[in-house]
């Protein structure tokens, strides 16, 4: 099982957040585009969050991990 939140952003072992594929992501001010491939880090200023990461660990679920071509 893997932290995931918006069906697209993982929790990876080293902490860092881990975009699976391109989403439009609801953010403080409006939705805001994610690439595929983008992390994120404790810390990280993004969407209008000041820790994106910290928003991302209280919206996130417990969910089974994706094999890349299931993303």
């Amino acid at each position: 099982m893997a932290k995931i939140a918006f069906e697209c952003i993982e929790l990876q072992p080293d902490g860092r957040w881990v975009c699976l594929k391109a989403a439009i992501v609801p953010g403080r001010y409006g939705p805001v585009r994610v690439r595929a491939g983008q992390s994120f880090v404790a810390g990280t200023i993004f969407a209008g969050f000041d820790d994106f990461t910290s928003y991302l660990q209280r919206i996130s679920v417990e969910a089974p991990s994706k094999a890349p071509h299931e993303w």
